[in-house]
């Protein structure tokens, strides 16, 4: 867990707080990516599914057309009558289906006279001035895109079989010329749709497994990345801890187990382990060369090695010693000469007491 002090996070919650927005920041990048890339597959794979729809009520109309053609052909060589080829086309203009028996034909003159059509309700009827559930003239714009080059499309409302309501309805119609037929056939847009909705739920469910995926990657990397940065940073609060305890001016504080890491956090801790023996040793040596001065002893050799810059030390205290020493050899040679002085004052004070003894006696005798 991310722990906190009163100075906000420490070494490992902000390493993984870090690594994590770093973490989260890519894989959503790359989801965003991906997901950007996967709505566009998507969309042109339904677009494509819209063209090929388009493309396969074309092909329809224009194979049918050349069957029409093959029979009229018959006719022109002699092959069959005219009543014959006709009776044919009408055939094969009803009769002919597609995609699995779903798809038809039918047949309008240019006058807007259904020629052929699958039901028989419709033909013969006059259709030209006809309009589709949504009131447009729905013939007749089958008709000006039939007549284009290469035929056209044209988008209605009409009935669908066994079905009750109104529905879309996208037609292709080619004009076959010998019978003046505008041939048609359509693909109702639900039907589409339908076939659609399909690839949306696909990629629904690629959208859903892909958010699933990069969850689960997050989640992951954060249990892996907590795991690695708690073996990274697991030596470095008893380091910390000792070097707190020498900043208070704590020498002695126990020993922390030296990381057995092979990287800078082994040399971290063995470099702490070291810095407080050292000091340790440092302290306890001054202590007892104080000890031995405030005693009297001024004989304590110093014999501790100082290593880097802590030799400074020694040679101060042998400095001190030397000084100390030499003070107090000019206090004992004073010492002497005092007492040397005061013998001499002694004995010319017991001189003069013998003399004035002597001139006492001289005086006696005199009186």
């Amino acid at each position: 867990m991310i722990k906190w002090n009163k100075h906000g996070l420490q070494l490992k919650g902000k390493l993984i707080l870090f690594v994590s927005v770093m973490v989260f920041v890519t894989v959503f990048v790359l989801t965003a990516i991906f997901y950007v890339s996967l709505d566009r597959a998507y969309q042109n794979w339904i677009n494509e599914s819209y063209k090929s729809y388009d493309q396969n009520i074309k092909t329809a109309v224009e194979n049918l057309v050349s069957v029409l053609e093959v029979n009229h052909k018959r006719y022109e060589s002699g092959e069959i009558t005219k009543e014959e080829a006709r009776k044919n086309a009408e055939s094969i203009v009803r009769d002919t289906r597609y995609d699995g028996g779903n798809g038809y034909f039918w047949a309008d003159t240019s006058k807007g006279v259904c020629a052929v059509h699958m039901n028989p309700e419709y033909e013969g009827r006059e259709r030209y001035d006809e309009k589709d559930m949504k009131g447009d003239y729905y013939i007749r714009k089958l008709l000006e895109n039939g007549s284009k080059s290469g035929g056209g499309y044209t988008d209605f409302y009409f009935t669908k079989p066994g079905q009750d309501g109104m529905f879309a309805k996208r037609a292709y119609t080619l004009k076959f010329e010998p019978y003046d037929w505008y041939i048609s056939t359509g693909n109702y847009i639900d039907d589409i749709d339908r076939a659609v909705a399909e690839h949306q739920k696909e990629k629904i469910i690629e959208v859903v497994v892909l958010l699933v995926a990069a969850a689960a990657v997050c989640a992951l990397g954060l249990l892996i990345l907590a795991s690695l940065l708690h073996r990274i940073t697991a030596p470095l609060p008893p380091i910390a801890g000792r070097l707190k305890k020498l900043a208070e001016g704590d020498v002695h504080t126990p020993p922390a187990v030296i990381s057995q890491t092979g990287d800078e956090i082994e040399v971290l801790s063995r470099a702490t382990d070291e810095l407080i023996s050292e000091m340790r040793e440092v302290v306890n040596d001054i202590t007892r060369h104080m000890k031995s001065m405030s005693m009297g002893d001024m004989t304590l050799p110093v014999d501790k090695t100082y290593a880097g810059d802590f030799a400074p030390i020694h040679d101060s205290l042998v400095l001190i010693y030397q000084q100390l020493n030499r003070t107090l050899q000019t206090i004992r040679q004073s010492a002497e000469q005092v007492n040397a002085g005061s013998s001499q004052v002694a004995d010319a004070a017991q001189a003069l007491a013998a003399g004035a003894t002597e001139q006492a006696g001289t005086i006696e005798e005199l009186s």
